[in-house]
């Protein structure tokens, strides 16, 4: 073995040693940050910090209009959980009678805008486009969460995501969003959802789309599956006590692969991921575990990284981390990537000499969540 080797191993071994010395718990955590074993850290900035919009579109029967606040439901469940500031916009179903009840939005928006003299509540398009506009400003670091549950149309090259009343096109969401100043993970659960990936898909942002193609028109039952992965630790591919959007993504996909399989079935929906802004997406079935194994086409670049450091349920350390201390995390988590981005153009000496000092600052912050309050 020559020196430069030697020397290698001595860096490795040395930020090894200072990560362990820096906080036992977290040392898997930090070397999941690195690449060298998992994938990247997986960190849910907890959480006044964090704002999740959930719109339930029109069921058009009662049985999909049930199913949608179900599935709505347990997205609110675990950003609740995760002490998150949630929007609800769209029609509501009593447990009890399972009727939708047409007049209901749950939403800061309506309640401001309901009034004594019988004046009808602002449309769900008015009311997304409303909350859309005031929380994308937020510079921040903490992600804006986009979640749509619903049905969706492909019609003359347009897709629509359906609402009670007038309809929202990928093209409308895009220039509604446009700008963002904070992280954005966009879900469309829909049919017909395939186009807001390329719509919708640019830097800081994870889109995911129940399908590949507007083509794709049956009901899609991936949001299902996705609404209970989301908050299922038993989807945690790293174990790091966190659900990524991306181990979310991997569960849902599998098990919508499942339902079509055991019912004999032709799969109608096939979700895309993507996470790098190139618009393309990939498909589950590119990961073994989170690791990438398949190769796009041409000269695309597989999805997953930036997904995979972006969950919504926070774990104990986080939420006893400061949003300074949260957001400091976050910047780490950045310069990583970008690192990790630049690997192939360093020599290893340098790669690990600038990734040191990131890691044991990350493990450092880390360690701060599991020091009792004072």
């Amino acid at each position: 073995m020559g020196n430069s080797a030697l020397e290698r191993d001595a860096v490795k071994q040395l930020i090894f040693a200072r990560t362990w010395v820096a906080v036992f718990r977290h040392v898997a955590l930090a070397f999941c940050a690195s690449g060298w074993l998992l994938g990247p850290v997986s960190v849910s900035h907890a959480q006044s910090e964090v704002d999740v919009v959930i719109v339930v579109g029109a069921g058009g029967t009662d049985e999909y209009a049930a199913a949608f606040s179900e599935w709505a439901e347990r997205w609110e469940k675990v950003a609740t959980e995760a002490q998150a500031n949630v929007t609800r916009i769209g029609p509501v179903v009593s447990r009890e009678s399972e009727s939708v009840d047409s007049e209901s939005t749950e939403s800061e928006s309506t309640e401001s805008e309901s009034t004594e003299s019988g004046e009808a509540a602002p449309a769900d398009r008015e009311l997304l486009l409303e909350s859309l506009e005031q929380l994308k400003a937020d510079s921040g670091q903490a992600p804006l969460w986009l979640v749509l549950i619903g049905h969706g149309t492909f019609q003359q090259e347009q897709a629509k995501f359906n609402l009670r009343g007038p309809d929202l096109s990928a093209a409308e969401f895009a220039k509604v969003l446009e700008g963002a100043a904070r992280p954005l993970v966009i879900v469309n659960a829909a049919s017909s959802s395939g186009p807001f990936l390329a719509a919708l898909s640019g830097e800081n942002r994870v889109v995911v789309t129940a399908t590949r193609s507007g083509e794709e028109q049956n009901f899609a039952r991936f949001g299902d599956y996705l609404s209970r992965a989301i908050g299922d630790r038993s989807a945690d591919l790293d174990h790091d006590a966190s659900v990524s959007i991306l181990e979310a993504f991997l569960a849902a996909s599998h098990q919508t692969q499942q339902f079509y399989e055991r019912e004999g079935r032709l799969a109608t929906e096939h979700a895309l991921l993507d996470d790098n802004g190139d618009g393309k997406g990939t498909p589950a079935d590119f990961f073994r575990g989170m690791r990438v194994v398949g190769q796009p086409a041409g000269e695309a670049e597989p999805d997953g990284p930036f997904a995979a450091g972006l969950s919504l349920l926070a774990t104990e350390e986080e939420l006893a981390l400061t949003a300074e201390q949260r957001e400091r995390i976050a910047e780490i988590e950045q310069s990583v990537r970008e690192l990790r981005g630049r690997k192939s153009e360093l020599d290893e000496d340098a790669y690990y000499a600038e990734l040191e000092p990131l890691m044991v600052e990350l493990a450092k912050l880390c360690e701060q969540g599991d020091q009792p309050q004072q």
